[in-house]
């Protein structure tokens, strides 16, 4: 089995990235310091991914089943754990999840999506009360949505797999009102994550001759390149720091998949 590793988080710090890993022959999540060469178990359990941060950044967030499920149509748990060590907790079971993310701390906004049929819905949770209510829902086409939820809770940026426009779609929570642009040049969108500062995003993409880049993206759709990997090593996603001083990318390369660069 080859060895997996997919960063999710830092610690509120900027010192640790939080990662998914199989490298024990099940999905595990890690703790690994900026530097060090060992990494420190965090949750154990069968396929246990997706660690994120709650808004506080005191517990992490995760998937226990892993993903994707066999079956979408079985519910599956969102569970928390604090940081600081004890005893996970379940906050909510729901069918069909795709992705959960939080905001940061003054906004204690957590979101979670499924995908069925075509729907993508959003909804609000609380890691200590559970499942909240319908935020959002959207009809797409063709593979689904990934979406990121800004530092300050207001905003989803939202993708849609499969499309060749370069499109963005930027939902409002208020308002529900959704802005689109449209990344010149860059047709290739394979996921966003949002900048520590919301002014902008970060969009794997690729050239026409399928080099793998990553592109930063302001809110009104300019684009530059902030790196350029080796051809046919695709980047899929790329998480930052805190402090916006790394980035933790995860490229499928070799027996490895994460990679972190500084002062971008």
């Amino acid at each position: 089995m080859r060895t997996r590793i997919s960063p999710f988080a830092w610690t509120p710090d900027s010192k640790s990235v939080l990662f998914s890993s199989n490298r024990n022959g099940s999905w595990k999540i890690f703790k690994q310091q900026i530097g060090e060469a060992t990494a420190e178990l965090v949750v154990e359990g069968q396929g246990v991914y997706m660690p994120r941060l709650s808004a506080d950044g005191s517990e992490v967030l995760y998937m226990p089943q892993g993903y994707p499920p066999e079956n979408a149509s079985i519910p599956v748990g969102i569970m928390r754990k604090n940081l600081a060590g004890g005893a996970p907790q379940e906050v909510l079971r729901q069918s069909a999840i795709y992705n959960i993310q939080c905001a940061r701390i003054p906004s204690r906004l957590c979101l979670f999506s499924t995908q069925v049929a075509g729907t993508t819905t959003f909804f609000s949770f609380e890691p200590e009360h559970g499942k909240g209510s319908e935020v959002a829902r959207m009809t797409e086409t063709g593979e689904g949505v990934d979406w990121s939820l800004s530092p300050d809770g207001s905003l989803l940026a939202i993708i849609n797999f499969g499309e060749h426009e370069g499109r963005i779609r930027f939902m409002s929570l208020p308002s529900r009102s959704v802005r689109e642009v449209v990344l010149k040049d860059w047709p290739r969108l394979s996921n966003v994550d949002w900048s520590p500062d919301g002014a902008g995003l970060f969009l794997p993409s690729t050239t026409s001759n399928s080099t793998p880049v990553l592109l930063f993206a302001n809110l009104e759709g300019k684009a530059r390149v902030l790196w350029e990997g080796q051809k046919y090593a695709p980047l899929i996603w790329a998480v930052p720091s805190p402090d916006a001083h790394y980035l933790a990318l995860n490229i499928f390369v070799g027996e490895t998949n994460v990679w972190m660069i500084e002062n971008f």
